[in-house]
């Protein structure tokens, strides 16, 4: 039988796939940071919406949120990688990323 070349490889869709799970998590962790101006200096952002008065200590647990969920889900995700394989978790991360952002 005749095989045809594709035009990109599988190693070619799993960069895109690393690349783009890359570019989701550092805007995520950008995100809150941003988020976390906006809500606690008005002046800073917007002065048409609500302040939020927050200690240091409360928005640097605001700010770790991230870091220890992303910590948490490394041992579920080496897991499932392991019993699923790793382009089918890397592809769920990928999608499931954006869609929990937006409803949040």
């Amino acid at each position: 039988p005749l095989k045809v070349k594709s035009v990109i490889g599988y190693r070619h869709v799993q960069v895109l796939l690393l690349f783009g799970a890359t570019i989701i998590e550092y805007y995520g962790r950008i995100n809150i940071s941003m988020a976390l101006v906006a809500m606690t200096d008005a002046k800073a952002a917007n002065p048409n919406y609500p302040e939020f008065e927050w200690t240091t200590k409360e928005k640097s647990l605001i700010l770790s949120s991230f870091m220890w969920s992303y910590i948490l889900t490394q041992f579920p995700g080496g897991y499932l990688s392991h019993r699923y394989g790793s382009k089918l978790v890397l592809t769920v991360a990928v999608f499931e990323r954006p869609i929990v952002y937006v409803q949040s």
